[in-house]
């Protein structure tokens, strides 16, 4: 984790220089935009700065799936423990000579 934090801020930098080494004005034309003299440096961090955002928003959205999906196994592990649990009650009578329950109701016929 700590080598990844690393290579983010490095990287971070690696943007931040290049962007302040070229910060000629420049004009950008983006479908129906147009924009004089905008210097570069503010096209380069805007952009770098949307796709952190973007990329935080991604992460956030698949941490949220993740949570629900560990909570749902979750559920199912209980469930699946508590079947178990029933199931070595029922190992048990029968090992103890006792009848088991009848489940839903079978007579045997």
């Amino acid at each position: 984790m700590q080598i990844i934090t690393v290579l983010i801020l490095l990287f971070a930098l690696a943007v931040s220089v290049f962007a302040v080494q070229n910060s000629a004005p420049v004009d950008i034309q983006l479908l129906f935009w147009s924009f004089a003299d905008i210097s570069l440096v503010v096209i380069i961090l805007g952009t770098f700065i949307t796709g952190v955002l973007f990329t935080i928003v991604l992460n956030i959205a698949k941490n949220f799936k993740q949570m629900l999906h560990i909570k749902d196994l979750k559920n199912k592990n209980r469930q699946l423990v508590e079947e178990n649990q029933r199931q070595q009650d029922e190992i048990n009578k029968l090992k103890a000579g006792q009848q088991p329950p009848l489940e839903n109701n079978q007579t045997g016929k």
